[in-house]
Order: structure tokens, then sequence, then C-alpha cells
């Protein structure tokens, strides 16, 4: 299994981080190639959605939590 959170998933400015989703794309097709099953989790979907949406900290309130990870979430 492999987590990514938001550290991972986003640059500085809370924006996805677009090399390095790529670098862990290769990585994961490698091991898959090498016949190996993998299990992706991830927590980044609010870290996506707060730069999306301009938070520059992690918001408090439920709803904004809510609305960060709903942007942040790829359809």
């Amino acid at each position: 299994m492999v987590k990514l959170g938001t550290g991972v998933l986003t640059d500085s400015r809370k924006q996805p981080d677009l090399a390095q989703l790529e670098q862990l794309t290769d990585q994961v097709a490698e091991q898959h190639r090498a016949g190996r099953e993998i299990v992706l989790v991830t927590s980044g979907a609010v870290g996506a959605g707060m730069g999306a949406l301009g938070y520059k900290k992690r918001p408090g309130g439920l709803a904004e939590l809510q609305a960060c990870a709903a942007v942040g979430s790829p359809a």
C-alpha cells in the first residue's frame, strides 16, 4: 500500500505538483509492470482544494474542509 498525503502531492503554493505526480505515476506503473499489486491511498484532496480556493492555511470549519476536499478531488 502506498499513501500519498498533501505534502507529497502539492507544491509550496498548495497547488498540485505535476512533476511530482508524474514521477509517482511512473514509479507505481513500474511496480505494476513488475507484477506487484498496488493499493494507492491519498489524503491530498483537502490540500489541493486549499490552493485552488486561495487558503494559506488549513481551515478549521467542517464546511470549509468539505469545500476544499470537493474542489481538490478529481471528477
